[in-house]
């Protein structure tokens, strides 16, 4: 079975085509997401009870309003409807790299804790969406939900696009690549955000 789209002669070349439409091409970046350490929790049975009185009614409070507390003005991560933090606990995420790729005014965004190895399937997550602003942003994330570094930025071009699977082209001056995204769609794989990436092409240039 044809799993990933890879199996091809076309899709198996390793030689460098660069496309005479890329300057037209939707754009693309890959970011280094460095998250905080995490922070110790507060265990109440060890503070006093004020203190603990204090905790448990700032827990009655209610969920805050997104564009609310916590969010930085100028700095990505506040989306007006609060799409790109929605169902992400910060302190449980490990540093990791994400995919962004410009689609509709938005970025589609995949979240990858290696870089690919040619031939290689691996699984990523994908995201909500996030705001165009990080195709060009470096620097802290509000919320306290660590840093962001541009690890290459570039244009893409897509053969493929589906419900369930891309097959693109990523070009820039640090990368030339081909990679499909799959998710899965057996019985036993429920979890919408689950995705895997394979790369038949992944060229760095130092």
């Amino acid at each position: 079975m044809d799993y990933d789209g890879l199996s091809s002669p076309e899709s198996q070349q390793t030689r460098e085509v660069v496309p005479n439409t890329l300057l037209h091409a939707p754009r693309f970046v890959i970011l280094w997401h460095a998250m905080p350490p995490k922070k110790p929790s507060l265990q109440l049975d060890n503070v006093s009870p004020n203190l603990a009185a204090k905790k448990t009614d700032f827990a009655t409070v209610g969920p805050l309003t997104p564009g609310g507390i916590g969010v930085e003005s100028g700095k990505p991560g506040a989306s007006a409807h609060g799409s790109e933090t929605q169902g992400i606990n910060s302190e449980t995420r490990a540093s990791h790299f994400d995919l962004m790729l410009e689609k509709s005014g938005r970025l589609v965004t995949f979240e990858l804790f290696q870089l690919p190895i040619p031939g290689e399937r691996f699984p990523v997550r994908r995201l909500a969406e996030h705001r165009i602003d990080y195709l060009d942003y470096e620097g802290p994330i509000s919320g306290d939900r660590g840093h962001v570094t541009r690890w290459t930025a570039g244009h893409y071009l897509t053969a493929l696009e589906s419900e369930n699977k891309w097959i693109l082209e990523l070009y820039s001056p640090r990368l030339s690549a081909r990679i499909v995204l799959l998710r899965p769609t057996s019985d036993n794989i429920s979890n919408p955000t689950t995705w895997h990436l394979r790369a038949s092409r992944w060229n760095i240039r130092n």
